[in-house]
C-alpha cells in the first residue's frame, strides 16, 4: 500500500487485515511526515535568483562559484518590453556553460564552449519570464565565475524581425 500525505505533520496509520483462516488482526503506526529541505537558493528552476525586470541599460555584475552540489545556478528575468539580453559568463578556471531558457524551462539559446573559454548568450526577448542558467560542466568539478547581464534597446532592424 502507498499513500501520499498532503503536507507535514504527525499521523496515525491503522491497518486492518483478515487472514486465510478468517481471524483478523490489526495494527496502529505513528508516522510523522516532515517538509522535505529547501533546495539551496538558485540551484532549481523553482528557486531561481529573481533579478527583476530586464529593461534597456539594465546591468548585473554576479561573481559565483560552482562546485559540489551547486553544478547548476538559475537567475530569473522579468521582460516587459522588447529588450535585447547580453549576457557573458567569463573568469572560468573550469568548464561550465551557459543557456537562456523560457519559462517552462526549455533551452532557448545554449553556449556551450570547450574547456574554460567565456560563454555569451546575446537575443532580443519579447516579454515574458525568462531563466538564465550556469551549469558545471561534466568534465568540470569547480570553477569560480563572473556573469555579466545587460539589457540594451533593441535595434528597428532587431524589432522588425520580432513582428
Amino acid at each position: 500500500m502507498h499513500h501520499t500525505f498532503a503536507s507535514a505533520g504527525t499521523y496515525t496509520v491503522r491497518a486492518t487485515a483478515v487472514n486465510e483462516d478468517g481471524t483478523f488482526s490489526a495494527n496502529t503506526l505513528t508516522v510523522k511526515v516532515t517538509d522535505p529541505a529547501p533546495a539551496d537558493p538558485g540551484t532549481t528552476l523553482d528557486t531561481a535568483i529573481d533579478l527583476g525586470e530586464l529593461k534597456p541599460r539594465f546591468k548585473k555584475l554576479i561573481r559565483e562559484t560552482l562546485a559540489g552540489t551547486r553544478r547548476a545556478l538559475y537567475y530569473k528575468l522579468t521582460v516587459a518590453q522588447p529588450t535585447k539580453l547580453d549576457t557573458t559568463m567569463s573568469s572560468l578556471k573550469g568548464n561550465a556553460d551557459l543557456a537562456l531558457l523560457d519559462s517552462a524551462g526549455n533551452a532557448i539559446v545554449n553556449s556551450a564552449k570547450p574547456s574554460r573559454k567565456s560563454e555569451r548568450v546575446l537575443r532580443v526577448l519579447t516579454p515574458g519570464t525568462y531563466y538564465l542558467r550556469v551549469t558545471l560542466a561534466a568534465d568540470a568539478t569547480t570553477t569560480p565565475l563572473k556573469l555579466l547581464i545587460g539589457g540594451k534597446a533593441p535595434s528597428k532592424k532587431e524589432l522588425k524581425l520580432l513582428a
